[in-house]
């Protein structure tokens, strides 16, 4: 059965092997992420852990993937989406708890955040929005970015 120090170990063996960074499985409840990161703190891990969070709107998608990763969902949350009596609103519920959890997570420090989608892309960028994120400014003109030829000769 994994545990805390299952996966301290294995950050350890990863850093060791030359990894930069790690992502984490995913997790439903956002302490898991800070208590992780401290555990792996205290035994020498450095490199930058990130959390890994999926939207969690699908109860099927949130019940298997706790049996897998052998962590339990939130039984509010399960029950909110059971209870939920549209897709548009089952969305919206896991939206805003995957935000939570994201926040949670950059609140204690993370470097950054992975989104798994499993196939759920629009799913995965409605959680991106709702985070509102600092993002690279867009060029207003795509050539403005591009060399211009008399920029290459010598």
């Amino acid at each position: 059965m994994p545990s805390i120090g299952h996966d301290v170990e294995v950050l350890l063996a990863k850093q060791r092997s030359g990894a930069d960074f790690a992502i984490t499985q995913v997790f439903f409840h956002a302490h898991e992420y800070s208590d992780l990161v401290t555990r792996a703190r205290r035994a020498g891990v450095t490199i930058p852990i990130i959390p890994g969070v999926m939207p969690l709107t699908s109860v099927r998608r949130l019940k298997r993937l706790g049996e897998l990763a052998d962590v339990d969902p939130s039984p509010v949350l399960m029950e909110r989406l059971a209870a939920a009596d549209t897709e548009a609103e089952r969305r919206n519920l896991g939206v805003a708890a995957t935000v939570d959890i994201a926040n949670a997570a950059l609140d204690a420090g993370a470097p950054g955040i992975h989104v798994y989608t499993f196939n759920e892309h629009a799913h995965a960028l409605d959680v991106l929005d709702k985070l509102a994120l600092l993002r690279p400014a867009r060029p207003t003109n795509r050539v403005s970015t591009m060399a211009r030829p008399q920029e290459f000769v010598g």
